[in-house]
């Protein structure tokens, strides 16, 4: 079935929508999408499920479902743009002094850099483009109105939905608003599952997504910050707390080889999942010098630990962070670069499923990305986390694991290698407290998703 059509039937089962902005080639989030429905699946075998998503391609072709797309992306060229600014890009046009360059784009390049002019400028150009972006939106509003229709319930499915650092007010915000809008009036049930929320700094952002929760049936929040966050100065209280939905991921490990510890490692093996935080390539807030001492202490961790008899590897969670690991090897020593193995350096994983089998294949991980973490304690992996936001330090301590959150600014590659150290001395003891939490919050999922699939009528 084409993406694009709509099933309807007099007669239909349930059918369940799956929300979320994915489908950007980070498999933290795919790993929420892929347990959602391995949970609905559960409960409701016969049920209809629908991805809706930033990469409808993309889903449909990971989960074998139809998948409608939760923006506009008709003008490409505008989208580009849009986030390239959004991830803190610079999308400007070439410089003055490009050759082959028109009189009327150096023109245009020379009055950009006078103050307010450039402003002004922009400001033209949004308002003459305004006229055709709404009757886009407008458009998109219709058929996405159309595909609603079909659906029985929208969950909108964990992670950071509530927040406004990548594509401001407009981005995140505006997007659950308006699919919140647009689900109660076509008669479907709503519910927020495990959300986390910020960095949302503008108030119009805190605005839109009070709005959207007021339209929900059903709302909780990943951990207490996310909760407080969203509910603070209101004295309304939108939903309870729930475990990260990637919690209840089920997984099968292939048969994983032991005997590939990298360089022939007589010491436990180490996975590092770095994370491309300041990069100009990707970050909404770059700054080149805070990246390469990222970058260097990175690098240097990994030169002690297999300079110790330690084996290592690199792993990606999400397409962009290739570009961070091939940085760290450029900066590895120079005796540990002369015999490192690229091979046997870098793990690659396609999909979640593969994800999980490159944990198998590490006895401890250092992950700077929030889900890097959270699925090395779904893999039952001793981790430290390299904390760059609130939420890591709070998943480590709710999963009893404090001592293994390092803060992003302060840490170095000396005190990451003790901490590694120690957490090899204890890991027996550490995988025991894992496991437990483990276990309770996939009972607490579990009701969760009882719970909010019987808001439907449907049996």
């Amino acid at each position: 079935m084409s993406n694009q059509q709509q099933v309807s039937s007099p007669h239909r089962s349930l059918t369940v929508g799956v929300f979320g902005h994915y489908g950007n080639e980070n498999l933290g989030d795919e790993a929420i999408i892929e347990a959602v429905i391995q949970a609905v699946r559960a409960l409701r075998p016969t049920a209809r499920i629908y991805g809706f998503s930033i990469n409808p391609s993309d889903t449909a072709r990971r989960y074998g479902i139809p998948a409608f797309p939760i923006r506009d992306f008709s003008d490409r060229q505008g989208a580009t743009a849009s986030n390239a600014v959004a991830m803190g890009r610079d999308a400007s046009p070439a410089r003055a002094n490009t050759p082959g360059r028109s009189r009327l784009d150096v023109a245009k390049d020379i009055v950009k850099r006078i103050p307010l002019a450039g402003g002004l400028l922009r400001t033209l150009r949004s308002l003459a483009s305004a006229p055709a972006a709404l009757a886009r939106e407008l458009r998109f509003l219709r058929e996405s109105r159309d595909r609603m229709r079909d659906v029985d319930l929208l969950l909108v499915s964990g992670s950071n939905q509530f927040l406004d650092n990548f594509g401001g007010v407009w981005g995140f915000p505006y997007t659950l608003l308006k699919w919140s809008i647009l689900a109660k009036l076509a008669g479907a049930k709503l519910a927020f599952l495990s959300v986390g929320a910020g960095p949302i700094d503008s108030p119009v952002s805190r605005a839109c997504v009070r709005m959207a929760l007021r339209l929900a049936d059903y709302a909780s929040f990943r951990d207490e910050a996310s909760k407080q966050l969203i509910e603070r100065r209101r004295g309304r209280r939108f939903g309870e707390v729930f475990p990260d939905l990637a919690h209840g991921l089920m997984f099968q490990v292939r048969g994983v080889s032991r005997e590939a510890n990298p360089g022939g490692a007589k010491r436990p093996t180490v996975g590092i999942n770095p994370m491309p935080i300041y990069d100009r390539r990707y970050w909404h807030a770059p700054d080149d010098h805070r990246y390469w001492e990222y970058v260097e202490r990175m690098a240097n961790l990994a030169s002690m630990l297999r300079r110790d008899g330690y084996g290592v590897f690199f792993f990606p969670t999400q397409a962009r962070d290739e570009s961070v690991i091939r940085d760290i090897l450029s900066k590895l020593d120079e005796d540990v670069r002369d015999t490192a193995d690229p091979q046997v350096l870098v793990r690659h994983a396609k999909s979640v499923s593969d994800l999980m089998n490159v944990y198998a294949q590490a006895d401890m991980i250092v992950a700077t990305r929030f889900h890097g973490v959270l699925l090395a304690l779904r893999a039952e992996r001793p981790v430290l986390g390299i904390c760059y936001f609130r939420k890591t330090r709070d998943l480590l301590r709710e999963m009893g694991q404090e001592a293994c959150a390092v803060d992003l600014e302060t840490f170095t590659a000396a005190d990451l290698y003790e901490r590694l150290k120690t957490l090899e001395t204890n890991r027996a003891q550490a995988l025991v407290e894992i496991r437990r939490k483990g276990e309770a919050y996939r009972a607490e999922l579990r009701s969760q998703y009882a719970q909010v699939l019987q808001l439907t009528a449907n049996p």
